[in-house]
């Protein structure tokens, strides 16, 4: 584990290749995803959003209840 934060309801663990994000202690569907470890965390017209970095390119994720 490299980095561990929190975001409302979420837990976000980040590993050297891998970015899980947990809700009410399991691992929500679609993670882990491959990341290089950088990620950020923010609110997108009032969703929240990960955006990843991995092999030079970044992705945007959208969390949805």
């Amino acid at each position: 584990i490299q980095h561990i934060s929190i975001n409302d309801d979420y837990l976000f663990v980040s590993t050297e290749n891998k970015l899980y994000i947990l809700k009410d202690n399991n691992i929500i569907d679609g993670f882990p995803i491959d990341s290089d470890g950088l990620f950020n965390i923010s609110e997108i017209n009032n969703k929240l959003n990960i955006v990843n970095i991995k092999n030079g390119f970044m992705y945007n994720y959208e969390l949805i209840d």
